[in-house]
């Protein structure tokens, strides 16, 4: 039985699996793959357009919630070709946006899913943003090539 997320109910999610080994999520060509050691329930939604509409504010590209044993965790992705500055500003205008700000999960994680991935400068964008993310919201921020899988084991 996939997780239920009861301040999402009046949207409808893109995939919804019990047992889930691996889920994959995919837009413009740029693919994320998620697998699950041990198999979790979990549950898949479009944020931008969907749960947040407008162009006049950032958001991310999608919110996976997975029951792991012990915790509810919300992953949220930016599926980018190569800007990951402003995938950064997407996604930490998601994780602060009200909805999700009063409706916190047991822990959250973000993922930039990304073509072509910046060269690691002790100072670069994403550095900053992964102490920040940590620091500010108690986030772990990663950067994934595209088709790379991101592992996930009981957390």
């Amino acid at each position: 039985m996939a997780v239920r997320i009861s301040f999402l109910s009046g949207f409808t999610p893109d995939k919804a699996k019990g047992a889930c080994e691996k889920m994959c999520l995919e837009e413009r060509g740029v693919k994320y793959v998620m697998e699950f050691n041990p198999p979790v329930d979990c549950v898949a939604y479009t944020i931008d357009g969907n749960i947040i509409k407008g162009t006049e504010t950032d958001k991310c590209d999608k919110l996976v919630f997975a029951q792991f044993t012990k915790r509810l965790v919300s992953i949220f992705v930016e599926l980018k070709g190569s800007d990951v500055a402003h995938a950064v500003k997407q996604l930490e205008a998601t994780i602060t946006h009200p909805l999700f700000l009063k409706n916190r999960t047991d822990r959250i994680v973000a993922r930039i899913v990304s073509r072509k991935m910046p060269a690691n400068a002790g100072n670069s964008v994403v550095v900053k943003a992964k102490n920040r993310f940590r620091a500010k919201y108690n986030c772990e921020l990663l950067c994934i090539k595209s088709g790379n899988p991101d592992r996930f084991t009981d957390m």
